[in-house]
């Protein structure tokens, strides 16, 4: 029957939809932690600014 032969390509198809799911939550994961590291960054170089004028 068509089933048997669609079966693996549905399989490969959820499977693909898994990792492409995946693969964005870690995007936007990666992408928050990033912003957070960069954004304290700014705010220690900023310090480190504020702490040279002052001297």
């Amino acid at each position: 029957s068509g089933f048997v032969t669609k079966l693996p390509s549905a399989v490969l198809a959820v499977a693909f939809e898994l990792t492409a799911a995946l693969s964005l939550t870690a995007g936007l994961i990666l992408d928050t932690v990033a912003k957070s590291h960069r954004r304290q960054w700014e705010l220690e170089v900023y310090r480190v600014m504020d702490e040279q004028v002052r001297r």
